[in-house]
């Protein structure tokens, strides 16, 4: 009994890591250090990702500025500063594992999951100088694996880091 119990629980916690990755389609053809003020208009494919969509935008432009890959990151689609920069990102896949869903199925619940295509533009002509595939996946496998969110920070953390990398 106390066999049976045990390995359980072990199973219970053994699971898979928070990760990310990214495929650059297009990779980026320019250096962004020229560019001080990006447009971010985030969208998805499915209104079913309307909620995903509101926290990606929220995150991302949080730490596009908190990393100062821009001085300034603009959401409106009226800004009042011209944008030297426009970053489209569309929700394309989210599977999505809340807290609740956790804690009532554990392990059975899933990896939250994120995918989110990138296309960066210079405007006014909207030339394309990037284009980006990125996915994130929360942790998973456990009891007391992560969820939908988590799967977000990995994939927005990826995309900054792509584009820190690329000053």
């Amino acid at each position: 009994m106390k066999q049976t119990l045990l390995c359980v629980l072990a199973l219970s916690l053994w699971g898979c890591a928070a990760t990310a990755s990214l495929e650059a389609t297009h990779p980026l053809s320019i250096p962004l250090a020229g560019h001080p003020v990006a447009m971010l208009e985030v969208h998805g494919a499915d209104p079913k990702y309307d909620e995903t969509v509101r926290i990606v935008e929220a995150k991302l432009a949080a730490h596009l500025l908190q990393e100062k890959i821009f001085r300034s990151v603009v959401t409106d689609p009226e800004p009042t500063v011209t944008p030297s920069i426009s970053i489209d990102v569309e929700v394309v896949d989210d599977h999505e594992v809340s807290g609740t869903e956790r804690v009532l199925f554990g392990t059975f619940a899933g990896q939250g999951a994120v995918t989110l295509n990138v296309e960066i533009t210079e405007p006014p002509g909207g030339e394309g100088i990037c284009s980006l595939r990125v996915s994130g996946k929360s942790s998973g496998g456990t009891a007391f694996s992560g969820t939908t969110s988590q799967a977000i920070d990995q994939a927005v953390d990826k995309l900054v880091s792509y584009f820190h990398d690329h000053m």
